[in-house]
């Protein structure tokens, strides 16, 4: 079934993209700083080899975690009809009221209301 929105209802979306787009940044930050905290322990001296195979384990496990809440949100944003655009994640595309992303609307984070494309 293919999603649809009037310009009253891609407004009614925003709310909605704001906590969205919260969690895939704060979550995509998570992941950038784990990954820093990984290459840091792999050159930690003050370690065991064996503390740092467990910090890096634990490590591993919270980017896989956020990777997955990432796609949730992600498959949530597709089943309402929405797309991030991938070279600006802070864009979402709405479709309009035919169904299609290019005859919809744009939303950018910070922003209090929708744009027609």
């Amino acid at each position: 079934m293919t999603k649809s929105y009037d310009y009253t209802g891609a407004e009614s979306l925003i709310p909605l993209l704001r906590v969205m787009n919260r969690e895939i940044s704060e979550r995509s930050e998570a992941i950038r700083n784990a990954s820093i905290r990984i290459k840091q322990l792999r050159s930690d001296t003050s370690l065991t080899i064996r503390e740092r195979r467990t910090q890096e384990g634990f490590l591993h496990a919270e980017i896989a975690n956020d990777k997955r809440e990432i796609r949730l949100a992600n498959k949530e944003l597709s089943k309402l009809g929405c797309l991030v655009d991938e070279s600006d994640p802070s864009t979402v595309h709405i479709p309009g009221q035919d169904g299609a992303l290019d005859n919809g609307y744009i939303w950018r984070v910070g922003e209090a209301q929708v744009h027609e494309i």
